[in-house]
């Protein structure tokens, strides 16, 4: 269901470059592909650095830096592919992962027995067993990280309580971009169980309420991969 998904996304905050009108500043290219194009990036200091380009070759844009939930930004993906094909450019989101995390799912491709030299699309991280439970709530919920970083400490914890568990998570990497796609086209109930948490360096940054939450080791379906 469009409603639980986007209440999903509403607490990743992520940071996009708009004009003094507050209307995102679109480019004409994404990698291969031509458009309009407003792109959200989830590291403040990506953004920060790609403001600041923009300011130097046009300083009389008014440019400036906000910060929207991501439900935001995929209902703006999703209203530009509904559109598509109309007579008026229709502006599509696009979303730039660290190269951190971009490495960091490359590394863990060929450590599953993968060959990759890159990853195309958003990483999301997903520890196998890893699952989480909220207060007051009976239901196994899955977790996934749009940094490594964030699962290595949520295993860390957990494992606080449970010194037998192996020092290291088996871990899968898939496109969050892609995920997405799965998530509109299943009507399957497991996707309710699914909790995305946003990159930890974003949080500190931009105060994003959530319910306790309670790490747990179970087994779990895999989400990130299909």
């Amino acid at each position: 269901e469009k409603q639980a998904l986007m209440r999903q996304l509403v607490e990743v905050p992520v940071f996009v470059i708009v004009d003094s009108q507050n209307r995102p500043i679109t480019c004409l290219s994404f990698g291969d592909e031509q458009g309009r194009f407003a792109v959200f990036f989830f590291n403040r200091k990506d953004a920060l650095a790609k403001l600041a380009k923009m300011k130097k070759d046009n300083p009389r844009q008014g440019a400036k830096l906000i910060t929207v939930s991501l439900d935001k930004a995929y209902k703006m993906l999703k209203d530009a592919e509904e559109k598509k094909g109309g007579e008026a450019a229709e502006v599509s989101a696009k979303f730039v992962p660290t190269t951190k995390q971009l490495k960091n799912a490359v590394e863990i491709l060929k450590i599953n027995g993968r060959k990759a030299t890159h990853f195309n699309g958003t990483p999301i991280f997903q520890a196998e067993g890893l699952t989480m439970k909220q207060s007051n709530d009976t239901r196994q919920y899955i977790p996934l990280f749009f940094a490594k970083e964030d699962l290595d400490s949520a295993w860390a914890e957990m494992r606080r309580g449970n010194p037998a568990m192996s020092p290291q998570a088996r871990v899968e990497v898939g496109s969050f971009e892609e995920l997405l796609k799965r998530m509109e086209e299943s009507d399957s109930a497991e996707w309710a169980r699914v909790v995305f948490f946003a990159p930890k360096d974003s949080l500190d940054f931009v105060q994003f309420g959530r319910v306790s939450l309670l790490l747990t080791l179970r087994r779990s379906q895999s989400m990130c991969c299909a």
